[in-house]
């Protein structure tokens, strides 16, 4: 469960970095049109997990670069040992 969790943070982390220089954004732009912190913006593309957004704060942020947040829940595949 630890291994799935960090690969999330490093997968947001990928996306808004991606997302924001696409843009040619700075760190304190997007953070001003988001309404968060520069240093909220640094940690989310740390992939930090020890201070974790919540999903209106990561919403924000995705509304800010021009996308809209959508949360998919599936059954998860396991196979039997």
């Amino acid at each position: 469960l630890a291994f799935e969790q960090r690969r999330f943070y490093l997968q947001v982390a990928h996306l808004i970095t991606k997302l924001r220089t696409s843009q040619r954004l700075t760190q304190a732009a997007l953070a001003r049109m988001a309404g968060v912190s520069q240093p909220m913006i640094a940690r989310l593309e740390r992939g930090d997990s020890s201070r974790t957004p919540t999903f209106e704060t990561l919403a924000r942020i995705l509304k800010a670069l021009g996308y809209e947040m959508k949360i998919q829940v599936q059954k998860e595949n396991r196979r039997a040992a």
